[in-house]
């Protein structure tokens, strides 16, 4: 019992470590889209579809940030503004709101 529920521990430690990097790896790939202007690029490249859809073009970067790391894509939907954690903690930002993150 002892040895199946110490490699359970392990495995799930492991899990845990791996999505972890995985978030912190797609959140960095986003800022990179987002410093390079990429994401603005791919952002007006589907606007027609999304005003074809009658969805606001605004949600057009947050559509697209979601399909790389969901949680700042949801932020940007839910906000309507482009917030990534990842950078304002680089920069040392602090947040005005402590319930947002």
């Amino acid at each position: 019992l002892g040895e199946v529920l110490s490699e359970s521990i392990l495995d799930a430690s492991k899990t845990i470590i791996l999505i972890g990097g995985f978030v912190i790896l797609f959140s960095i790939i986003l800022a990179i889209l987002k410093q390079s202007h990429v994401l603005s690029v791919l952002s007006v490249l589907i606007s027609p579809i999304l005003q074809i859809l009658h969805i606001p073009t605004q949600f057009a970067e947050g559509i697209i940030s979601g399909l790389f790391e969901l949680p700042n894509g949801k932020i940007l939907l839910s906000d309507g503004r482009q917030v990534d954690p990842v950078i304002r903690k680089a920069e040392g930002a602090t947040d005005t709101d402590p319930g947002q993150f």
